[in-house]
């Protein structure tokens, strides 16, 4: 059989290809509403900082000793930290920070902390390094 033959067979633009085109329309639309909610629906400035292990339960602000800041008040590097000195820190040692860190700055190595004072969780706090 032909092409051509084939296409007279099935015959033209019937109900069966309305239906079809329809259902398959429908579907695509919740598809792209769906893959597109997300640039929407995210906060496009999440604040976030390196993440140093152990000081998540600081009452005191570590940031201020390890990660630099932009310039800008309450804002700090969001991909850069000091180069520690130490490998492990603690709460008192933050408190007592003399020589702790050197003025040269790395790449984040733990991933990062989100702040969640506005947002608890978002898609892109929950990607971790």
């Amino acid at each position: 059989m032909d092409y051509e033959e084939v296409l007279v067979a099935v015959d033209d633009l019937g109900l069966y290809q309305v239906l079809v085109f329809m259902l398959l329309a429908l579907v695509n639309v919740w598809v792209l509403l769906e893959s597109m909610a997300v640039n929407f629906l995210s906060p496009s400035d999440h604040k976030h900082w390196c993440h140093v292990p152990g000081l998540q339960d600081c009452s005191y602000d570590w940031r201020e000793v390890l990660i630099p800041s932009t310039g800008e008040e309450g804002k700090y590097d969001e991909c850069q930290m000091y180069e520690p000195l130490t490998a492990i820190f603690t709460c008192d040692d933050v408190i007592n920070w003399t020589n702790m860190t050197s003025q040269n700055t790395t790449k984040c190595t733990s991933g990062w902390e989100f702040d969640d004072s506005v947002y608890r969780s978002t898609a892109t706090s929950e990607v971790r390094q």
